[in-house]
């Protein structure tokens, strides 16, 4: 019996009704110690050997790069010869490489910088202040205050446009936005969150290029929905153009729904509402 089949084969009914979800959008609600792990790893173990001969590949989104090794370690360990075939990282680990690939197409040099640092970031953002102050525009150089402000609306999807995003009607953080992100241009830079909205911006501007993607990956997992932000959630909706509905979408219902926060409850009911999904219980083992 191999790897594969003996883990399969310890799977509960219901994880194994998980595994073995096929095509169309699920939402998988799995809690602590309810084998969610396990069924990640099946679930691309079970899809890759079954597929052998197709050239399509999994894409499987993590919130962080450690839960990215242990998926990959996963997958590794139950199908060996094919664990290639299964993309598994986090979302700006996708960006950063459909940007070095495609961002030409938004005028997004391929060998940008990555500035993840927080001082790096602020001293971009001080730099574009002076710069507009003494060009006379309506900022200072004390605006830098607003960093985190800034942040904040980034990871909700603001681009600094005008009447883009719905719930901020600040013009003046927007112009900041704005500003921001012509110096992250002028240094060949983007940050975490620019990295996703400027990726959304590339499937938005340019259907075909998602549907590149659809087609390269014919299934998508996102593991730990409940943590995804407005923009990464903005980030699937742009790459689902023209129908695309095979997301395994799986949520820690740790915490009940009512508890969570606004963005993380907004996430699971627009999920829901916009690919009609389905929606799977893992009871605790």
């Amino acid at each position: 019996m191999s790897t594969l089949q003996a883990s399969l084969k310890e799977l509960t009914e219901t994880q194994r009704r998980a595994v073995e979800w096929q095509d169309g959008p699920i939402l998988v609600l799995a809690g602590p110690c309810s084998g969610k792990t396990q069924v990640l790893s099946c679930r691309v173990g079970r899809i890759l050997p079954s597929s052998a001969d197709k050239h399509f590949r999994i894409l499987a989104f993590t919130c962080t790069n450690k839960a990215a090794v242990e998926m990959r370690a996963g997958v590794s360990a139950l199908v060996p010869k094919l664990y290639k075939r299964a993309t598994i990282g986090t979302f700006h680990a996708f960006c950063e490489q459909v940007l070095r690939q495609h961002g030409v197409h938004i005028d997004i040099d391929p060998n940008f910088e990555i500035f993840s640092l927080d001082a790096d970031r602020v001293a971009v953002f001080r730099d574009a202040l002076r710069r507009a102050e003494d060009t006379g525009q309506n900022v200072s150089i004390d605006d830098v205050q607003y960093m985190s402000r800034v942040d904040r609306l980034k990871a909700m999807g603001e681009t600094g446009e005008m009447g883009e995003s719905p719930g901020s009607d600040d013009s003046h953080i927007q112009s900041m936005i704005r500003l921001y992100d012509e110096e992250l241009r002028r240094f060949n830079a983007l940050d975490f969150n620019t990295m996703i909205t400027e990726t959304c911006r590339l499937f938005t501007t340019y259907p075909a290029i998602a549907e590149f993607y659809q087609r390269r990956y014919r299934y998508w997992i996102i593991d730990e929905f409940q943590d995804t932000t407005r923009a990464q959630y903005k980030l699937i909706r742009s790459m689902a153009v023209h129908g695309f509905r095979n997301i395994f979408a799986v949520v820690d219902d740790d915490h009940r729904f009512h508890d969570w926060s606004g963005d993380i409850l907004q996430n699971v009911r627009d999920f829901e509402s916009a690919f009609e999904s389905n929606r799977l219980q893992i009871p605790t083992n």
